[in-house]
C-alpha cells in the first residue's frame, strides 16, 4: 500500500463519527479486518480485507458521488436502483444528505458482500430497501465467479465456468430488474457500476425499462474493442442527455451523470398538477 493510500484512508477513517475509535482499533489490531463505522447517525460494517474500504467509508467520506447530487432535482420520496451496491454506499450516501427513500433496491453480484450488504440495509433502513444477490448483465444466463470475500472490482467476467471453487450467481436482465424491483414505477436515480458490464447491459435489447429512469449515474470504462461511446451513444439513443460527469484525460473508467429529459419534464408536470 503507498504512502497517498494510506493518507487517503486515514482521512475517510476521521471522517466518520466514530474515527478515533476506528484509528486506536486498526493500530491496536491491525490484524482485525472488520469495522463498525458511524456516520451521521448510520452504522455499517466494513471488511478492510475485501476492499470494503473503497466501498461505503469511502462514498460517505468523499465527493464521489456526493458532488452530483446538486445537479438533480430531487424531490419527495425517492425511488432508487443501486446497481454494484457493494456495502451499501450510495444508499448511505442519499440518507446521510437527508433524502427520503420510499423505495431503493441494492444489487450485488458477490454472495459474500452481499452478505454485509444486507446488514447494512437492515441496520439502518425498514423495508422500503431492499437487496438482491444478482448478476446484472445483457441476458438471463447464471454468471460464476471466483469465490473471494468480495470487493469493488469484482466483475461478471472475473469467473471460469469450468473452476471448481467458482461461485454460480443468476445473472438478471435489466428489465428484469426493474420489473422484479419496481413494478411499472419510475425509478428517480440509478446508479450503476459493473465493471464492465454496462456494454452489454445497455447495448442490447434487454434495457428498454432505462427509459423509466429519471437520472443514470454510471460508470463507464473504455476498452480498444468497447469505447465508452458505444454506451453513450446508446443512452443517447434513448433520450439521456449527459449533464455531468469527470474530466476524461486517458482511457480508464469514469462517471458520468445522464438526465432522462422526457422523465424529468413529466416529473415537473406531475408536480405542478399536484
Amino acid at each position: 500500500m503507498s504512502l497517498s493510500t494510506k493518507w487517503n484512508a486515514l482521512k475517510e477513517m476521521m471522517r466518520m463519527d466514530n474515527g478515533i475509535q476506528l484509528l486506536i482499533s486498526r493500530t491496536m489490531f491491525p490484524r482485525e479486518p472488520v469495522q463498525i463505522c458511524r456516520y451521521k447517525g448510520l452504522e455499517f460494517v466494513t471488511d478492510l480485507s475485501a476492499g470494503d474500504a473503497n466501498g461505503a467509508r469511502q462514498v460517505l467520506a468523499t465527493d464521489e458521488y456526493r458532488r452530483f447530487l446538486g445537479q438533480m432535482s430531487l424531490e419527495g420520496p425517492l425511488n432508487v436502483l443501486d446497481i454494484g451496491a457493494n456495502n451499501g454506499g450510495f444508499t448511505l450516501l442519499l440518507a446521510s444528505e437527508g433524502f427520503d427513500l420510499q423505495n431503493a433496491v441494492c444489487v450485488e453480484l458477490n454472495p459474500h458482500t452481499f452478505s454485509r450488504l444486507r446488514f447494512n440495509l437492515e441496520r439502518n433502513f425498514g423495508p422500503e430497501v431492499r437487496a438482491m444477490n444478482v448478476a446484472v448483465c445483457g441476458e438471463h444466463r447464471d454468471v460464476t465467479i471466483p469465490d473471494t470475500r468480495g470487493g469493488t472490482a469484482d466483475s461478471i467476467y472475473d469467473g471460469d465456468a469450468g473452476s471448481a471453487e467458482g461461485r454460480t450467481v443468476t445473472g438478471m436482465t435489466f428489465d428484469e430488474v426493474m420489473s422484479e424491483s419496481f413494478g411499472s414505477s419510475r425509478v428517480d436515480i440509478c446508479k450503476m457500476d459493473i465493471e464492465g458490464a454496462e456494454f452489454e447491459t445497455i447495448a442490447g435489447n434487454n434495457c428498454e425499462r432505462l427509459s423509466d429512469c429519471r437520472y443514470l449515474l454510471i460508470e463507464i470504462h473504455h476498452f480498444p474493442d468497447r469505447p465508452r461511446e458505444t454506451v453513450v451513444g446508446r443512452l443517447e439513443e434513448m433520450g439521456f442527455r449527459q449533464i455531468g460527469g469527470e474530466g476524461i484525460s486517458d482511457d480508464h473508467h469514469y462517471v458520468h451523470l445522464f438526465e432522462n429529459s422526457q422523465k424529468t419534464a413529466s416529473r415537473g408536470t406531475e408536480q405542478q398538477a399536484g
